[in-house]
């Protein structure tokens, strides 16, 4: 009997297998075609279609133009055809050549106003998809915020949805719906409360009411809006960015993510930003607040004396970061001298050598200072002086005397900060080999490995070949 069981399974599997394997080729021989829709027709066959008296050959060809969207050249061919579409009698079709114009963006003149024009279409299908499509076009499309200010006006509960989404993304031009839309964040519908925190962070504008209403949206019972409202506030500059550090009371890292993800430009929001966190509490938002200003500011010089606070007075593990960051933008900035000066006198050997790096950026203003820091009583400063001839350019004579000289300063901090900067000059300083030699006996063991690092650079003295 079990015999027969067994039998019976293995028939029934190789039946299995044998209807299996006939169906399999099948398919795939179904799957290497290409779907009739997704097939490239000519443009001249699709222009003929949306001439079609057969309502349903006008809406294929629209569905056609869509599916092979990706084709930039396609597009501008067929585009005045599509948006011709806009005037079609029926209104499903209407509804469609909407969606589909949504994927012109190259092409805004002819397009954005006939979107405009199909706001006021009968037909809500029609208005929503116009609505909608407008929002690929931002800014370009700003010509519609009055009318998408008017639909969050009426008592057309569905579109207001789509009407504050749209004017998110045309950004800033949408200020004069900020109110509004301020209003809609505390909508009894969460996905509309969504919309409006997100909308006010794009538009990126507006006074206290707006950051109070965002404010309270991150206690919003519905985590897609606390979420938004976190991405909204550091939009709207030092303000809100300063409320959401008040208002949040989530990790931190989450502070942290807001702000970096907000997409801000104007460099006075980002210093503002970046202000705030550098004067938290909070020790993780004071080194974000380093890393943000470094990544996203364009023009440090905006935050050179809260800089120099940190470096004066900071923490340590922040002064030598901050000053380095200082050295990042010296192609463009130049800081006040006389507060490089004042930042000279560090005890930290690193702080001096960014510092120095700064005033070398002036030239020959920043080598008169230099030469002035070379008499000051300070160890420290002359030390500072001695690193900052480093990036003196050209490394010529002056510059290689002035370090000699500082080789026999009577502090090994100096002696060594000058023994380093040779070394970082290179060959062009092999006329300090001579005073080098002389200080590989020094009584400063940092010094005697200073010294020996540098004359490993130098390498072996060249030796002219005496004539025969």
């Amino acid at each position: 009997m079990n015999q027969m069981k067994k039998r019976h399974v293995v028939l029934g599997v190789m039946f299995v297998a044998l209807i299996v394997g006939a169906i399999v080729p099948l398919v795939r021989a179904d799957t290497t075609k290409s779907p009739p829709d997704r097939e490239l027709l000519s443009v001249d066959a699709l222009r003929e279609m949306m001439k079609h008296e057969d309502p349903y050959q006008r809406h294929s060809a629209i569905c056609k133009v869509m599916l092979n969207s990706r084709d930039k050249e396609y597009l501008q061919q067929l585009a005045p055809a599509t948006v011709a579409m806009i005037n079609d009698p029926e209104p499903f079709i209407r509804a469609l050549a909407a969606e589909a114009l949504g994927e012109f963006t190259d092409f805004p003149d002819i397009v954005v106003p006939k979107l405009i024009e199909a706001l006021d279409d009968p037909f809500p299908r029609v208005r929503e998809a116009a609505c909608i499509s407008l929002a690929y076009f931002d800014e370009m499309a700003k010509e519609a915020v009055p009318k998408l200010l008017v639909f969050l006006e009426s008592d057309e509960r569905a579109i207001w949805k789509d009407a504050v989404y749209t004017l998110g993304w045309i950004g800033s031009a949408s200020e004069p719906a900020v109110e509004r839309i301020s209003e809609l964040s505390s909508d009894s519908d969460p996905e509309l409360r969504r919309e409006a925190v997100a909308a006010l962070g794009r538009i990126g504008t507006g006074d206290g009411k707006v950051v109070a209403a965002l404010v309270r949206c991150l206690s919003d019972e519905n985590v897609e809006v606390k979420y938004e409202a976190r991405m909204a506030l550091p939009c709207l500059g030092e303000a809100g960015f300063s409320a959401l550090l008040k208002g949040w009371r989530g990790d931190v890292s989450d502070v942290i993510a807001a702000a970096e993800e907000a997409p801000i430009s104007n460099s006075d929001v980002v210093a503002g930003i970046a202000r705030v966190g550098l004067r938290s509490r909070n020790i993780t938002v004071r080194y974000w607040a380093l890393q943000y200003a470094h990544f996203y500011l364009d023009n440090m010089i905006l935050l050179f004396p809260d800089y120099v606070e940190i470096v004066k007075k900071g923490d340590p593990v922040f002064r030598g970061q901050a000053a380095y960051y200082l050295t990042s933008d010296l192609d463009d900035t130049k800081y006040p001298l006389n507060q490089l000066l004042q930042l000279a006198d560090d005890q930290d050997s690193f702080v001096r050598y960014c510092i120095g790096e700064c005033i070398a950026a002036w030239g020959e203003e920043g080598l008169s200072m230099i030469r002035e820091a070379i008499g000051d009583k300070r160890e420290t400063v002359r030390s500072t002086a001695a690193e900052s001839l480093t990036f003196i350019t050209p490394h010529d004579n002056a510059v290689v005397s002035l370090l000699i000289g500082l080789l026999n300063d009577e502090s090994p901090i100096v002696r060594k900060s000058a023994a380093n900067s040779l070394g970082r000059i290179g060959k062009p300083a092999e006329k300090a080999r001579d005073a080098l030699e002389k200080l590989k006996n020094d009584k400063d063991k940092n010094v005697r490995e200073s010294v020996e690092r540098t004359l490993r650079k130098f390498g072996p003295v060249e030796r002219s070949d005496e004539s025969s």
